[in-house]
């Protein structure tokens, strides 16, 4: 795959002066994942996931596991969310974006370590299952993350649809 910045990147790049380090990092885009890029993300316990509304409006969800590997791959170009497998929130407009607007981008960070990791896509959601085919994915920069514990507070599951409701 042959990645390319869109026009309206390249004039940002261009006035920001960093046309050279840009074109330098387009050969870490790739449309699938590699194994221990797979390996690193199904071991994450949540993605913070980004999709747009019908008004073309940027929408962030934060998705937490249940388990390890309530993200994985079925082949790698496409990766698998697993609701079963989270705590899920009917109510959060991530579902109703992707039924109207199929791209998302998805962030997997471990704060601990320092690394994350991105993919953007198409993603389809079909019962218990969110299936994103994979257009772009690579690596971030470690650069601003302060590494840190991620800390997981348990609540009760009543409160929490109390609070939805």
């Amino acid at each position: 795959m042959s990645f390319e910045y869109s026009e309206g990147k390249k004039k940002v790049q261009k006035h920001a002066g960093v046309e050279y380090e840009a074109q330098r990092l387009t050969g870490m885009v790739k449309n699938y994942v590699a194994s221990h890029g797979q390996q690193f993300i199904q071991n994450q316990t949540f993605l913070i996931i980004s999709s747009v509304d019908e008004n073309g409006a940027l929408w962030t969800s934060i998705i937490k596991g249940n388990q390890k590997g309530f993200v994985h791959f079925l082949s790698p170009e496409k990766v698998e969310i697993d609701i079963k497998h989270i705590d899920f929130n009917p109510n959060d407009i991530l579902y109703k974006n992707i039924v109207k607007n199929e791209n998302i981008g998805i962030l997997f960070i471990e704060f601990a370590n320092r690394r994350r990791f991105r993919i953007n896509g198409k993603a389809q959601f079909s019962k218990n299952k969110i299936q994103i085919e994979i257009q772009q994915a690579f690596p971030n920069c470690p650069k601003y993350i302060q590494a840190r514990d991620f800390l997981s507070v348990e609540r009760e599951r009543e409160q929490y649809r109390t609070l939805q409701n």
